[in-house]
């Protein structure tokens, strides 16, 4: 209720904090020195204790060079590709409720658009993304596409990119087709 209606300001977690920072970086690095430069900017303005901030700098340190290192040619962008990528005030359908959201990638390819959603915790297995708030989030991205700019993007996959290594030390993530799943029972819930 306070945080979500009436959206009074709180002090954010160093989770947050650091999901902030990476965020930031992924949006407008170019190459694996900048993604480090730009994190601990971004981590420095965070509201964090000097013992959060040196925790977090270490983790960063420890696993964004080797994400880009795994995801150096998804990592990169180019023309047909937007980061942070805003949808303001887009009304559902008929209802006066409006929309908001911000996608963290969005490629553009010939046969439709494919959004990925960058994620700070460790990596979930397929179902549990299935079954969990992941997917519902990649819906709710569909529905903003579908309303945004009279349809203009048609989100044919998404895709769910952990910046963390699972167990076994590798970097994860996980695409899904959208067409393939029925998105009713999510805008149901909208």
């Amino acid at each position: 209720y306070y945080r979500n209606l009436l959206r009074l300001p709180e002090v954010p977690t160093k989770f947050q904090s650091y999901g902030t920072a990476v965020h930031v970086a992924l949006a407008g690095a170019k190459n694996s020195r900048e993604l480090l430069v730009l994190f601990e900017r971004a981590l420095r303005r965070q509201p964090l204790t000097k013992s959060e901030l040196l925790e977090t700098l270490q983790k960063g340190k420890r696993s964004l060079p080797g994400w880009w290192s795994a995801r150096e040619r998804q990592a990169s962008y180019d023309k047909h590709s937007k980061r942070e990528f805003s949808i303001v005030g887009v009304k559902l359908d008929d209802l006066q409720v409006r929309l908001t959201g911000k996608l963290d990638r969005l490629d553009l390819e010939e046969n439709g658009v494919v959004v990925t959603d960058y994620k700070t915790s460790k990596p979930k297995s397929r179902r549990a993304i299935l079954d969990g708030d992941e997917m519902r989030q990649l819906f709710f991205y569909r529905l903003l596409l579908k309303q945004f700019d009279h349809g203009k993007y048609v989100m044919r996959e998404g895709v769910i990119d952990f910046v963390e290594t699972d167990k076994m030390g590798r970097y994860k993530f996980e695409k899904f087709d959208m067409e393939a799943h029925d998105p009713r029972e999510f805008e149901l819930l909208v």
